[in-house]
């Protein structure tokens, strides 16, 4: 039994290793600073729209506050983490585990972070990130609400 439990985590451990070389794309640190835009907002998820490309999801917020308007950065070869229309906002990003119809997110582009918050009990975080997934940039340019 002993074998078997290290066998499956050693299988796991190297099927994670693999998919997270291969999702990086070649142009990431320069992606990652374009992440440096001093954009913040709070605001509270209202709605989840799930793919089936491992749960990525869009998450979209109605913002509290913010200190930009609109932001929008898209191209044929990646997504920013996150887009901003007037009053309303969404993230893009695999589906963490505390996100929720009804939590309160912080997202800070300067520090690559967002979190989520149950009233004022931090429930998690997650980096941002431009995703490189042609299957999900068009995941977002289909479902995305903020047209």
């Amino acid at each position: 039994m002993y074998k078997l439990i290290l066998k499956l985590t050693v299988a796991i451990a190297v099927l994670a290793i693999f998919s997270w070389f291969s999702s990086k794309s070649p142009d990431a640190p320069k992606y990652d600073e374009k992440l440096m835009t001093h954009v913040q907002f709070t605001g509270t998820i209202t709605y989840i729209e799930t793919s089936h490309n491992h749960n990525f999801s869009i998450f979209g917020i109605k913002l509290d506050s913010s200190n930009t308007p609109h932001y929008f950065d898209t191209s044929e070869v990646a997504i920013a983490p996150y887009s901003i229309k007037d009053s309303n906002a969404e993230f893009y990003r695999e589906m963490p585990y505390h996100a929720t119809i009804g939590v309160k997110v912080v997202l800070d582009a300067d520090k690559k972070k967002i979190w989520f918050y149950d009233n004022d009990k931090l429930l998690g975080s997650a980096d941002i990130r431009y995703n490189h997934s042609p299957t999900n940039i068009k995941f977002v340019r289909e479902h995305s609400r903020l047209k």
